[in-house]
């Protein structure tokens, strides 16, 4: 299992501002991922993220913890596809990320899946960070986003120069993917 703090910037486009953004990075990587989303009553109260990502055959599960300083922290591990199925079906196996989720208190047979979202993502890396240009579907919505996860002290000054450039308006950080598929999941109904 590995960690890191996850700082980045996100903001909703609309079609124009995506395809503006789209063509701007030609050499952009272009690939199609799918976020499963998990939840349970603790996770919930604790502000957790509990995910699994599959991305060109390959399966991640992470948890993100509560945003903190500026950031969240992150915990990713690889798995095979038979973890992912059991996570999906239950009972929800046991690993590195579950063990941490016990640590916090989190009832792991209360694991349930919620939601999932496929993105179409073009990954720019810059200097300072990775910019993501991001067209999601997820519980009947659709929707474009970008986001920005700096590497180092000059990111923030890289994502400032890019919105300028761009013509973005930073000024309202985009809710996560994961609260932007329960609020469709709830509107839906």
């Amino acid at each position: 299992m590995n960690t890191n703090l996850e700082i980045e910037y996100k903001v909703l486009l609309n079609k124009d501002a995506f395809d503006a953004l789209v063509n701007a990075y030609p050499d952009a990587r272009t690939y199609t991922q799918t976020n499963h989303y998990f939840t349970s009553p603790v996770l919930k109260d604790k502000r957790m993220a509990l995910r699994i990502r599959e991305k060109n055959g390959a399966y991640e599960m992470t948890v993100k913890t509560a945003k903190v300083n500026g950031g969240r922290m992150e915990y990713n591990l690889d798995i095979t596809k038979d973890t992912m199925d059991l996570a999906m079906n239950g009972p929800f196996p046991d690993n590195d990320i579950t063990a941490f989720l016990k640590s916090e208190g989190v009832i792991i047979k209360d694991i349930t899946p919620l939601a999932s979202l496929t993105t179409i993502r073009h990954d720019v890396i810059l200097d300072h960070g990775t910019l993501s240009i991001d067209e999601s579907f997820y519980e009947g919505a659709h929707d474009y986003e970008v986001e920005f996860e700096i590497s180092d002290d000059q990111g923030p000054k890289q994502w400032a120069d890019l919105c300028a450039t761009h013509h973005i308006d930073a000024t309202k950080e985009a809710p996560t993917k994961l609260a932007r598929a329960i609020n469709a999941m709830n509107n839906h109904d």
